[in-house]
């Protein structure tokens, strides 16, 4: 379809002519065009518009990308716009639960880290979520069903309430779920709802911290331990810490010489 204000209204018009038509499966193609521009708001709109119509048909929606050549960022939200809409979200097998649950999980798939099962002593399983605290990787868990209550409580105490997660079991199988939330959320609704089946858990990064930036103060003693340890001269020195710090080379050595 191309671009226009009108572009809804004739999705909606011909989702609506094939189901009086007697379609009970409606194949809805996504216009990859408003993805790669970025223009989340249309996609949403158009999704929304044809799962209300086909569900007041009881009709089934697929949703089809029109190309396969969609960045990791564009992946991630027709994913989670489909699922926002009521629209199931599902993998076709692949070469493991780990990559098929991250494919379907709407979180960033460009980077991840697989984690494993955690250990079953509490005090190393906290120290090993400690040392995740600042991991911006997509982690991915695997969890009993016995277990993941209490793995939920920690993963929450670790990276907080409002950190998103996907909860996957039973892929690519009759039951498959996939629950999109956050881990208050799923520590909440897993404490009313006794879970069932091996869960594959993909949990998303920290937010990147940018380091924080070195004082021309704190450049100059920098200057000064190396011009004392590696007997640099003034002018080397200068150089070295603006390399490391991005400090101005003429400002650190002008700094210097006032110090």
């Amino acid at each position: 379809f191309p671009h226009g204000s009108n572009e809804t209204a004739v999705k909606v018009f011909e989702a609506e002519r094939a189901m009086d038509a007697g379609a009970t499966e409606l194949d809805m193609v996504l216009n990859i065009g408003r993805l790669l521009s970025g223009e989340e708001d249309y996609v949403r709109q158009d999704i929304q518009a044809v799962v209300e119509a086909a569900h007041a048909r009881g009709a089934i929606v697929k949703v089809i990308l029109e190309n396969a050549y969609l960045s990791d960022e564009q992946k991630i939200l027709a994913c989670r716009l489909c699922a926002e809409a009521g629209v199931t979200v599902s993998a076709i097998p692949g070469p493991c639960a780990l990559v098929t649950a991250l494919a379907v999980s709407g979180l960033p798939t460009g980077r991840f880290t697989f984690e494993g099962f955690l250990a079953m002593n509490k005090k190393n399983r906290r120290t090993h979520l400690q040392s995740l605290a600042a991991e911006e990787r997509t982690m991915i868990f695997y969890e009993a069903p016995h277990k993941l209550s209490a793995t939920l409580g920690d993963l929450q105490d670790a990276f907080g309430a409002d950190r998103r997660i996907s909860l996957c079991r039973e892929l690519t199988k009759l039951h498959e779920e996939v629950r999109r939330t956050t881990l208050g959320e799923a520590v909440d609704y897993y404490r009313a709802n006794p879970p069932k089946g091996e869960f594959v858990l993909v949990v998303e990064g920290a937010p990147h911290q940018a380091p924080e930036q070195m004082t021309l103060e704190a450049g100059v003693e920098r200057m000064v331990q190396l011009m004392e340890a590696e007997k640099l001269s003034r002018k080397e020195a200068a150089k070295r810490v603006a390399a490391e710090t991005g400090l101005g080379k003429n400002e650190l050595y002008q700094k210097s010489l006032v110090n």
